[in-house]
This record gives structure tokens, sequence and C-alpha cells, in this order.
């Protein structure tokens, strides 16, 4: 039988006996305050987060912020230093540019302000940088060159002017050619706020080219000349060999002789003008040895002296311890002889002429432009005449130029000229309208005293033998022949450098061989050279008509040269000379 608890008194709850615990409603109330403290430090500590998080994210926004911020700080240093790094080496080249250069601010009513001005504008224009700063162009320039610069400037601003102009101005110690080249420097919308002018001097540079195509034009004219000369040359040398031989044929016809000696005086005219057209080209032959001024000039002062007239006094100014020069003395008289008569006529009322001889060296501010540097003695023929103006001066040394009309050849002052250059000298012209005219002659100096030369011997100019005579000119062919055949040689005449190789080559033989120089074909120099092995030992003349012969020095230096014209006397001592050369 299942067991039965006993029951207790009415109200309670069957069972053992227990202590009494909470009730229901306080256990809730307790509950709920533990989910409520719960939430609160579960909110609280999403509130937390979301604060901490939000700071941190601040502190992000700080730290790209910063290092933004420092970044471009940074780059703003960076960008200084280059930008004083710039500045530094403008103002460095600003400063110490060779050109000048000057900035000028355009005002905003228009007008126009030195900004600044480097050391080399001011020392071209001969201004003080500092003192131009801040003033406009008609504060700082003479009347005429301020509006000259203002007007580019205008033009530079509305875009008209080029891009380089020039202009002569007067600065100490005298004019002096600018170069100004303007460029505007402009805003966004195009306005013109600075204006830089860079100004170049270029006397110098535009007097040497002035010099180099004045040599270049001289040069060419040479050239021609020399070409002139040459034909000329050949026309004198027929013509004077003619009237030689006319000479001998009339010497009992007087009326007859008279007319031929005219003729001949007219032809050696002739040949002196030559010679001056080849000392204008330099192409003269010069025999150049040591000369004693004062011997030559007390020497020849007595032939200046006529040559002048009484109605001039002549001075000469040149001590006894003058230094020799070195060149051809025949030429120095030629040369003075020109200068003296050139003299006389800039001068037609009369008056003194004066001739200096001093030492002088190069380079220095009287020397010619150009000259090389060394020693030199000076001869300079003075007069107070008529003067010539600058255009004229420079043009004096051309062959043909003159100011004297029909009455002067234009050939005196070139061929001054031509003679020191070649002597390894220059000429110096100092001339000005109503003050007269200076012109030196440079002419080396030289390292030793002059000592006396004897005179050539005087020679029996007949001989014997066979000569072989050749040049292209059939009257030259004709009269040189009959010189020759006069002095009892025996010749044989060929038109041509290949006719007389044929003769050679057929086995003839000769004791010397005449021959031009410039001929078609075969010219001299190559004859001879192909000459001498068909004969060896074959004596040798060159005649030539001009003063430089080339392959001369590829040929033996036994080999003689004769310039045209010549008189039958030169050409027979020559024959000789090489026919019978211990004679």
């Amino acid at each position: 039988m299942p067991h039965m608890l006993p029951h207790g008194p009415a109200g309670h709850w069957p069972g053992r006996s227990a202590p009494a615990g909470p009730r229901p409603a306080a256990c809730l109330l307790l509950f709920g305050l533990c989910v409520a403290l719960l939430a609160v430090a579960l909110g609280l500590a999403l509130v937390l987060h979301q604060v901490v998080a939000g700071v941190a994210l601040l502190c992000a926004v700080v730290a790209v912020l910063g290092w933004q911020l420092a970044r471009q700080h940074r780059f703003r240093q960076a960008a200084e230093r280059d930008m004083r790094r710039s500045e530094g080496t403008f103002r460095t080249y600003f400063d110490h540019c060779a050109d000048g250069i000057m900035v000028v601010r355009v005002e905003p009513d228009g007008g126009l302000v030195y900004e600044d001005v480097n050391r080399a504008a001011a020392a071209i224009m001969g201004i003080d940088a500092a003192a131009a700063i801040g003033r406009a162009p008609r504060d700082l320039w003479p009347p005429e060159r301020a509006r000259f610069i203002e007007t580019q400037m205008r033009r530079c601003i509305t875009g008209d002017a080029p891009p380089a102009c020039g202009r002569t101005i007067e600065l100490p110690p005298g004019p002096r050619k600018l170069r100004l080249t303007l460029a505007a420097v402009r805003d966004d919308g195009g306005r013109a706020h600075h204006i830089v002018t860079s100004v170049l001097d270029v006397t110098d540079r535009d007097m040497l080219e002035d010099q180099l195509r004045q040599a270049q034009k001289m040069e060419a004219i040479g050239r021609l000349t020399a070409g002139v000369a040459h034909d000329f040359n050949n026309l004198l040398q027929a013509v004077a060999g003619s009237l030689e031989l006319l000479l001998d044929e009339v010497a009992d016809l007087p009326t007859a002789r008279e007319y031929a000696e005219i003729t001949m005086r007219s032809a050696q005219r002739g040949a002196q003008l030559t010679h001056y057209l080849l000392a204008f080209a330099r192409k003269q032959v010069l025999v150049p040895r040591v000369v004693a001024l004062p011997e030559l000039l007390s020497g020849f002062v007595a032939v200046l002296r006529r040559a002048i007239g009484p109605r001039f006094v002549l001075e000469v100014a040149c001590a006894p311890d003058t230094p020799p020069a070195f060149a051809d003395p025949g030429q120095i008289d030629v040369a003075l002889l020109n200068l003296i008569l050139n003299a006389r006529d800039a001068m037609p009322e009369g008056g003194t002429l004066r001739i200096e001889a001093r030492a002088a060296a190069a380079p220095c501010p009287q020397a010619p432009p150009g000259l090389a540097p060394g020693d030199y003695v000076v001869l300079a023929v003075v007069d107070h005449g008529t003067g010539m103006e600058p255009a004229v001066a420079a043009r004096a040394v051309e062959p043909f130029f003159t100011t004297k009309g029909a009455k002067g050849s234009g050939l005196g002052l070139s061929m001054v000229h031509g003679f020191a250059h070649q002597s390894g000298g220059d000429v110096r012209i100092d001339s000005a309208p109503g003050r007269g005219t200076a012109v030196e002659i440079w002419l080396p100096r030289a390292a030793a005293a002059a000592s006396p030369t004897a005179a050539p011997p005087a020679i029996r100019l007949r001989g014997a033998g066979r000569v072989l005579l050749v040049d292209d000119t059939p009257d030259v062919l004709l009269t040189i022949g009959a010189f020759v055949e006069s002095a009892g040689y025996d010749v044989t005449r060929a038109d041509g450098g290949e006719q007389a190789l044929a003769l050679l080559a057929a086995g003839e033989r000769f004791d010397a061989l005449v021959t031009d120089y410039a001929m078609p074909g075969l010219n001299g120099a190559a004859l001879i050279r192909a000459a001498l092995p068909l004969q060896p030992g074959l004596a040798t003349l060159i005649i030539t008509g001009f003063a430089e012969i080339d392959g001369l020095d590829t040929l033996p230096p036994t080999v003689r040269t004769l310039r045209k014209p010549f008189r039958r006397e030169d050409l027979l001592r020559q024959l000789k000379f090489l026919t019978e050369p211990a004679g």
C-alpha cells in the first residue's frame, strides 16, 4: 500500500518543512535592477567606445593634416631656396654680364622709369647705375638720345619695334656704336609692365668687320691688278724690245732716232705704271736689306727738293741714331717721292713740307690697326694742305682712286701701301679737312747696322752657244730672239712648251733654255721639269710678267728668273752667267 504523507495543518505545503525565501516581486525587482545595471554598463562602454573612436579619428585627421602641413612647409622652404638661388644666379648674371642690361618699369599712367641697371650698361652708357634707378629716360640722357630711346620703348610696348636697332652716340673718348635690343614683359592681359633693354657696344666689332671687308676688297683688287700688270708687261716687252732694236737701226737718222727715243720713254713710263700696280698687289720683286735712313734721306733730299719746286720748303727730321730699316732702298725712294708729290699737290699755294723718321714699337695707339707686334721704323711725310674727309682717307690707298682729276693716276698711295705690306709693315694716314695730312710708312726695324755694298762688276755681254727660246707670244719671241742673236748666240725658237720638249726629245742639244712662264698647256716650270731629265745640267732661265711663279720652289736652285719688261742688257747678262758661270 502506498505510503501516504501525513497531512499537516491546513494551509501548509505537504512535505518536509524548510526556511522561508524571498518573495517573487522582490526577485523580479532585483533581476530588473541587475539587467538595468548591465544595460547601463554596456551603454557606457558603447558610448566610451564611440568617444574613443571619435577621438582616434580626430587624431588621425589631425595627423594627416599635420603631415600635409609639414610637407607643404618643406615644399615652400625648398621653393623659397630655389627662388633665392635663382634670384642669386640671375643677380650674379645681371651684375656681371658683359652685355649691358637696363630694366625699365612701365607705370600705370604710361610713364617710363629705370628700375635696374647692371654694371656693363653703366660702363657702356657712361652713367652711375645707382643714380639712374628711379629716373625717366628724359631725366637721364641728352634730349636727342632720350627722344630716340623713349620712341623705341613706346614702339616696343605697342609691338611695332624691330627686335634690335643701332645708334651711334658721343661718349668719352669718342663716338661709340651701340646696338639696343628691347623686349616687353607682359601680364596675362597682354599689358607691358616692364621693358628689358640689352645694350651692346659693337664699335670694335664693326671696325674689325669693316677692316675684313676692306682687306677682302683690296685682295680682290690686288689679284685683278696683278693679272692686268702681267698682260701689260707682255705688251710692253714687245714694244720696248722692238724700240731697242729700232734704235740700233736708226742710229744714223737723228729725226727717226728722236721719235724712237720718245716712244721708248713712254714705254718706260708704262713699265713704271705696271711696277706701281704690282707694288699695290704686293707682288713686286723686292730686294730688302739693311737701310740706314739718315744716309738715305741725306742723299735723296736734293731730288725731292727739285721735285717740289721753289715754292716749298722741305724739312727733314731724322736723328743720326735713328735705327736702320729692313726694306728695299729703291722702293723707299719711290715711296717717299710719291708721298712728297701728293703733299705738294695738296698745298697749291706752297708752304712747308716735312719728312720725319723715328723708331716705334707695336702695338701702340699710333700703330696701324692689325700691325704685327714688333719693332719698326716710321717714315712720315707731313703737309698742312687741304686734308681729307674720313671717307676719302679710307679709300686713298685704292688703285686708280684720285682726288686730282685727270692730273692723277691714283696709283701713288696704292704703291706705297703695297710696298709697306710686302715689306712686313703698313701705312697709316692721319688727315682731316683744313688740318693737313700725315702719311706714315711703318717698316720693320733691322737687327743690325747697314754695311756698304759693292757695285756689280762690268762684263762683256757677247757670247756663243745654242739657245732654245720658248714663248707663246710671237712678237715677244721675235724681239727676244733678236736680242740673243745680236750678242752672237745661235737661237732656236719654239712657240710653246710642247714644241720645245719635242725638240729635246728628238736629241737636239742646247747650251741654255730660255722660256716664258705663263703659256697654255705646258708652262715654263713644267717644261723645265720635263727637260732636265732629257738633258741633265741644261742651263735654264724663266722670263715672266708675273712677280711670283708657282712651282718655282720645286725646281733646282740653278734655275734663274727675269721679270718683264726687261732691257737687252738684262737678258744678255743672265745668259752670260748661265753659259759662262765662271767667266
